[in-house]
């Protein structure tokens, strides 16, 4: 799912991660950065049965964190970003989110539980790192059969380069 949001964001590994050591925050990327649009309703925590509702007419809806370029979250986090569902494009960030909301049973989150609720979590049920993620990113290149030599050629910077390459 984070690949999947990245490739169609063009956000940064930080804005989703934490950094190695720190705590997450409600600064962080959590379930209060996800609502959606269902129906034409703007609904900020959907329950199950809306989510296995969606149709191409429906939007998760993003609302950026704070980051690099934007770090009081005024200018990117003031402008959400709809991206529409949809059951079999091979890149899909809203089919991924909905499917990860039932995995960690995100419909039944409190709106205080969802300020403090990282969105993507690694093995041990919290935020993933920076690091960690990258890491796993290169374990995945590896058996996805991308020789030793060209795993380097890829970062997660990669999914910004694919929503230029895409966009272009």
């Amino acid at each position: 799912a984070m690949f999947h949001l990245l490739a169609q964001t063009g956000m940064r590994k930080a804005e989703v991660t934490v950094v190695s050591g720190e705590k997450f925050t409600k600064l962080n990327f959590s379930w209060d950065n996800i609502s959606w649009i269902i129906g034409g309703r703007h609904i900020r925590n959907p329950t199950a049965e809306q989510l296995a509702g969606l149709t191409s007419e429906d939007y998760l809806v993003v609302r950026p964190p704070p980051s690099k370029s934007d770090q009081l979250g005024l200018h990117w986090g003031a402008a959400p970003i709809y991206l529409r569902f949809h059951a079999t494009a091979p890149v899909n960030a809203a089919r991924a989110v909905r499917y990860l909301a039932w995995q960690v049973n995100a419909c039944n989150l409190t709106v205080e539980k969802r300020k403090t609720t990282p969105v993507f979590i690694n093995f041990y049920t919290t935020a993933w790192t920076g690091d960690g993620i990258a890491k796993l990113f290169r374990k995945m290149l590896f058996v996805a059969g991308v020789p030793e030599e060209k795993i380097e050629c890829y970062s997660m910077h990669s999914w910004r380069v694919y929503l230029a390459c895409a966009l272009l």
